[in-house]
């Protein structure tokens, strides 16, 4: 309900307190108005500040001091106070200029006792107001003679009222759409004066003191109007037309933004209804909060209820709802833990993924973290410390949602099995149980998921660790359909589109295919089973092997087209999804700028930090650089590889380092590259222009399939032929070699 002057002390409608006969107008609760006009004594000017602590005057019509006139006074600023009214019931103020009743209702103002007075034969009276408070004076001679003295405050002693013949005030009340307006309030705040309409939206305000007001009418579920500047003249008529109009309750904000089931909720905004104390309902997607509680008119506290969707939040005042805010709410909930393991002294910051029911991404939601176990703790931001050998149980709540992760902490570094072994195969299922046929590509999902492309299909492996397949079956083909009526011809490369669609690089049907997240497949640029080297729109150019793929932020996708020895460019932003030619043209090896730089099979490629294409040239052994303009450079590697021996692996300057069929590339948040280093079984590391082994044992064996894969520290643990490279998050490293899934953790 609208207020617009300090806050009144009020009492609940309908109790009513003894006063004197000469009226019995019922009072509403005080809005600011124009500076009250006062008609001047003719012996002594009136007090712009009066005080209630001495006595006061009342004149009459003809200036003389006049007796047995009715001074009603009326509360007003309650200052956080407690206030009893007649019927004993208490009424709390919550100190910000509201009022809250204990049912809830609308209250009535009424003059009390204690402020009441009846002038002597001088005309004097005396009221003494509680210290602090402000009231409304109002001298009543009969319906026909009033004076009104608005705001005293305690400063300065002797008011002076002059008595001055009523005016009437009626009028009309009007609201688009309603034809019965019966029973709208109509009242002059911080007065006695009050009327409700009849059905035609007519009222009348008989015998109103000469002055200028501020006019309101309201009615639940209809709205408010209030006029300024109405003036009411002695002895004269005065109307006034308002024209309801619904108070919307507002949110601002929405304190979090998302959450799950059980989280609390702040919503801050507008007229929210303290004051009145109106039915209130919250709502999040249509579902409603059991006790939403009212904090002021400008704050709610709330419990997301069980069940919520993600969508619009609602808040209902009476009849009236509020223009939607958007709530995100999270239905499942998984802690990043693809790879549980750790080493004593690493502080990784954990990862979270949230969905909704619709299985879309929450993010921003309210997290709590535990950890139990000897191998470390967890803070309140999800960063562990691994503090010694063992295992570590980390929780995680979000609202009555709860996720936990196990980690085994290693003491050193360490070569670590995520999922599968060195048998072939293509079954579904946990890590250990789960089987691969040559995983030749790795991309890491915004939602936390591993994404694995192998000879014939798309693996999937969640955060906690489970394979299924997405898209493809056992054997290779090459049709597009959903799930496994769709194949592959080795999908050696995949990315992640902004929409959460996947486009494949298969090499042996010489197209990219686009892979939605129901495991549809279409083909989108190339001819399946077709080779060629034709730019131009998706549907008609050509491919040859193509084998790497980089997703840059402007939605161009590079990729290594091998056996035609180019880097070319589809721009996905455009509808047909033109393709052109990056840089190379002929099989060799030259720096220089676009088409007059050469490669060897251009096998894997990279974006790093500043925008830079990395590529991993696999015949010339080399990693090179690539601008977006096309310019190329070499940045490690210095020749072609032997038939046999470790004459091409070799460490130090990048000039000079040597590499064995490097397959493909990874780069971190610090600009580090990381090379699957194939036929070498080592995963190398390009930093600071030197090359150096990250992990990786045992004889390279150049042209020979090898199955020498095993856990155990980085010095002694086995990566075998390494295709796949990835970064995770959190800095690890996961490899896809032979028939498993590795990780190398590390500090």
């Amino acid at each position: 309900m609208k207020r617009l002057g300090l806050a009144i002390l009020m009492i609940l409608a309908g109790c009513h307190t003894p006063t004197p006969t000469k009226t019995t107008t019922t009072a509403r609760s005080p809005q600011p108005s124009a500076a009250p006009s006062v008609v001047p004594s003719p012996t002594k000017p009136p007090s712009t500040a009066p005080s209630l602590k001495g006595y006061g005057l009342v004149l009459g019509v003809d200036g003389k001091p006049a007796a047995d006139v009715e001074v009603r006074g009326f509360l007003i600023s309650p200052n956080g106070g407690t206030i009893i009214g007649n019927n004993g019931s208490t009424i709390i103020s919550d100190g910000g200029g509201t009022l809250i009743g204990n049912n809830g209702g609308s209250f009535h103002l009424l003059a009390t006792p204690t402020l009441t007075a009846i002038t002597d034969a001088n005309g004097r009276f005396k009221l003494t107001a509680p210290d602090g408070q402000h009231v409304n004076l109002e001298a009543v001679q009969d319906d026909t003679h009033k004076a009104l003295q608005r705001d005293i405050s305690g400063i300065v002693d002797g008011l002076t009222m002059q008595l001055a013949p009523t005016g009437d005030l009626t009028g009309d009340v009007k609201a688009d759409g309603v034809t019965d307006l019966k029973g709208v309030d109509v009242y002059i705040a911080g007065t006695g004066y009050i009327a409700k309409t009849d059905s035609a939206g007519h009222f009348s305000l008989p015998h109103v003191a000469a002055n200028t007001y501020a006019v309101t009418a309201e009615k639940l579920g209809l709205g408010n109007a209030v006029a300024e500047g109405v003036q009411v003249k002695s002895g004269l008529p005065a109307s006034v037309t308002l024209t309801l109009v619904k108070t919307l309750p507002l949110i601002k904000t929405l304190a979090p933004t998302a959450g799950a089931p059980g989280t609390k909720v702040t919503i801050t905004g507008d007229h929210f209804a303290a004051a009145s104390g109106q039915i209130l309902r919250v709502t999040f997607g249509g579902a409603e909060v059991a006790a939403p509680k009212r904090i002021n008119d400008q704050t709610l506290e709330v419990e997301v209820p069980a069940g919520a969707a993600s969508g619009d939040v609602v808040v209902t005042v009476g009849e009236v709802g509020s223009k939607p805010a958007t709530f995100a709410v999270a239905k499942t909930l998984q802690v990043l833990a693809l790879v549980p393991h750790l080493v004593v002294g690493s502080t990784p910051k954990l990862g979270v993924v949230a969905k909704d029911a619709a299985g879309k991404l929450v993010e921003g939601a309210p997290l709590a973290w535990t950890a139990t176990g000897t191998g470390g703790s967890v803070a309140a931001d999800g960063t562990v410390t691994a503090k010694a050998e063992g295992t570590l149980a980390v929780s995680v709540a979000c609202g009555s949602l709860t996720a936990t992760a196990t980690f085994e902490v290693h003491a050193a570094p360490y070569l670590a099995t995520v999922a599968g072994t060195s048998e072939f195969g293509t079954v579904d299922g946990p890590g250990g149980v789960a089987r691969f046929g040559y995983p030749e590509s790795l991309c890491v999902a915004k939602d936390g998921r591993l994404l694995v492309g192998e000879n014939s299909d798309i693996r999937v492996i969640d955060a906690g660790g489970q394979v299924t397949t997405l898209a493809g079956g056992p054997e290779i083909g090459k049709t597009d359909g959903r799930g496994k009526s769709a194949g592959f011809q080795t999908a050696a490369a995949i990315v992640e589109l902004p929409d959460g669609n996947l486009v494949v690089a298969d090499v042996y049907n010489h197209a990219l295919r686009l892979v939605t997240p129901d495991g549809t497949v279409t083909t989108i640029a190339g001819a399946l089973g077709v080779s060629g080297t034709a730019d131009g729109p998706g549907a008609t150019a050509r491919f040859n092997r193509p084998c790497g793929l980089a997703l840059a932020a402007d939605q161009k996708l590079y990729v290594c087209d091998g056996s035609n020895n180019r880097v070319r460019v589809v721009d996905l932003a455009k509808p047909d999804r033109p393709v052109t030619t990056l840089a190379g043209q002929t099989a060799g090896f030259a720096d220089g700028d676009g088409l007059a730089a050469s490669f060897k099979y251009p096998a894997g490629l990279a974006l790093g930090p500043d925008g830079t294409l990395y590529l991993a040239d696999q015949g010339n052994q080399r990693v090179r650089a690539i601008t977006p303009a096309g310019k190329v450079t070499t940045v490690a590697g210095g020749g072609p590889a032997p038939t046999s021996g470790y004459a091409n692996l070799v460490d130090g300057p990048a000039a000079t380092a040597r590499f064995s069929s490097p397959q493909n590339l990874a780069v971190d948040k610090a600009g580090t590259i990381y090379v699957a280093d194939r036929y070498n079984q080592r995963v190398r590391k390009i930093a600071a222009g030197v090359v150096s082994t990250l992990a990786g044992s045992g004889d390279p064996e150049y042209g020979t399939v090898v199955f020498n894969t095993a856990d155990g520290p980085l010095t002694t643990g086995k990566v075998g032929q390494v295709g796949g490279v990835a970064v995770l998050p959190d800095g690890t490293l996961v490899l896809g070699t032979h028939n498993r899934i590795m990780a190398i953790i590390a500090n």
